[in-house]
């Protein structure tokens, strides 16, 4: 017989609502993570989902510059609604300041992207769960 123990039983229930798009978005990943149930993909992509966390000293310089690109444009604007002007440079300052921000938005990416987790390796991850939860039935 295939009895879990107390710590394998699993006795508490979770429950969270969606919407019509959002639940046909977790059928469809479910079915293709080849998991035999939704709650079994939502536990599983829940453990397999690193936590990143970002110091306020790391978010520092990208609200700095957000904040600069923010007063850039405000300034430009106040101009242009009063006076009816754009200099060639403001428009250059403009693109300026998106690309320092989008630059600075990359680096947070690149660390994302480093803790993304592909089809595969979520399928990876859930095949070594089960393997140990079969060792420790066994």
């Amino acid at each position: 017989m295939n009895k879990k123990t107390d710590a394998e039983r699993k006795t508490q229930i979770v429950k969270f609502r969606v919407n019509k798009r959002e639940y046909e978005m977790l059928k469809q990943a479910t079915a293709e993570s080849g998991l035999s149930s939704m709650s079994e993909y939502v536990l599983n992509k829940i453990i397999a989902t690193p936590i990143i966390e970002v110091s306020d000293d790391d978010m520092l310089p990208l609200m700095k510059t957000a904040e600069n690109v923010a007063e850039t444009y405000n300034t430009i604007a106040i101009r242009v609604n009063k006076r009816d002007t754009l200099y060639p440079n403001d428009v250059e300052d403009m693109k300026n300041g998106i690309h320092t921000l989008v630059d600075k938005i990359s680096k947070f990416q690149a660390l994302l992207d480093s803790f993304s987790v592909t089809p595969q390796t979520f399928r990876a991850v859930v095949d070594k769960a089960h393997r140990e939860a079969k060792s420790r039935q066994s």
